[in-house]
């Protein structure tokens, strides 16, 4: 990821996943219904493991999407692929790349679905330089599975990371964590309390606040901490000056000294 930057040669998307969340997105890709599908699934796997020799538990997976003339296309592809096998990378078909953003899709609705089996899961994103990576995955998941050991889940966590966006600098993760709240007296406050611990790892591992989720009201105790005193200030005048009555973004980032009550006036509707 980092020598496609270094080289300049970024397609439209590029997202990386871990070998947990590759082996969540298989689990969804459903189970071949025909005979030769079947067949191909058992030949692609043999490939893999036996003749490539790839473990499934440490294989990590690349979803690309390419846009341009049929020209630029090819020249991407091909550096792209010329730089993968410098890392023993293998190009695995089109319809893999569906499946892999099809997960992306998916997210929202299994979160909402597994909800309802006493199971609940979140996503947390950040922006870090690239040598800080590694460790920011790393402390990340040791958190969560020792703040979750710590609050009584009587479970191991679900924890898998993706990068999503790449710069010069660094790059975009996404952390998606869930976990079992079963026989938990305050599901909700466990939850609170082990994301906050995971935030904190982020930020001790050179991690921003936010990428592009924004501050809002849950992670605003942390602006004290990421945002010197003076920008702080600026951010309250701008605020004070262009909202005095405090109609926008309420109580959001920072805290405000004074709710100014607003009259409420009936909605307009135009049809």
């Amino acid at each position: 990821m980092n020598d496609l930057v270094k080289n300049r040669v970024c397609p439209a998307s590029v997202r990386l996943m871990d070998s947990l969340q590759f082996r969540f997105a298989i689990a969804f890709s459903g189970t071949p219904t025909t005979f030769k599908k079947k067949l191909m699934s058992k030949i692609k796997t043999f490939f893999l493991t036996k003749v490539k020799g790839y473990d499934p538990h440490k294989l990590a997976v690349a979803t690309l999407l390419f846009e341009g003339n049929k020209d630029e296309v090819e020249l991407q592809t091909r550096k792209v692929f010329e730089i993968s096998k410098k890392y023993n990378g293998l190009q695995a078909g089109e319809e893999s790349g569906h499946k892999g953003y099809n997960l992306t899709f998916l997210i929202a609705y299994i979160r909402d679905f597994v909800m309802e089996h006493n199971f609940i899961a979140e996503s947390l994103e950040t922006s870090v330089p690239w040598k800080n990576i590694l460790p920011l995955c790393e402390n990340t998941r040791k958190s969560i599975y020792e703040s979750a050991k710590k609050y009584g889940v009587d479970r191991e966590p679900f924890v898998t990371f993706r990068i999503t966006l790449l710069y010069e600098t660094g790059a975009t993760i996404y952390i998606y964590f869930g976990f079992s709240i079963g026989g938990l007296k305050d599901p909700l406050a466990v939850y609170e309390k082990i994301e906050e611990e995971a935030r904190w790892a982020i930020l001790k591992s050179g991690g921003s606040l936010s990428h592009h989720h924004g501050v809002g009201k849950l992670r605003k105790k942390f602006m004290p901490i990421v945002m010197k005193s003076c920008g702080l200030d600026m951010i309250k005048a701008l605020k004070e000056k262009i909202d005095p009555s405090n109609i926008f973004a309420s109580i959001n980032i920072i805290d405000t000294p004074t709710q100014v009550k607003t009259k409420l006036y009936q909605p307009l509707f135009i049809y």
